[in-house]
């Protein structure tokens, strides 16, 4: 449970980060923001087939690793087929027997 309130905190930090006003406008490149934070780290994607897994393609460049999750079937399919880390799940229900760095979710 502590590790699940430490990556909610994360989370809430990342959101308010990415909303912040930065010389009176907010801060539009989110993408900018999140490979930033994703460089050279362990990276655990939720929702990663959004805007046909751009996001997740763009961290794949930058990331130590990156493993993909999400619930449409169809386009995880894709992307294994692309030959990105990612697999079929509900993001309310998974077990990963791996510890990240970052987790970014619901980007798109």
């Amino acid at each position: 449970m502590q590790g699940m309130i430490s990556i909610v905190k994360f989370m809430v930090s990342i959101c308010a980060l990415l909303r912040k006003r930065k010389n009176g406008e907010i801060v539009r490149d989110r993408e900018e923001v999140i490979l930033k934070l994703c460089r050279y780290k362990d990276v655990l994607d939720v929702g990663c087939v959004g805007d046909f897994g751009r996001l997740h393609k763009l961290i794949a460049k930058v990331a130590q690793s990156v493993l993909g999750i999400d619930i449409n079937r169809n386009d995880v399919e894709i992307l294994q087929k692309q030959c990105y880390s990612v697999i079929y799940g509900d993001a309310e229900n998974f077990v990963i027997n791996k510890q990240f760095d970052i987790i970014v979710g619901g980007v798109y």
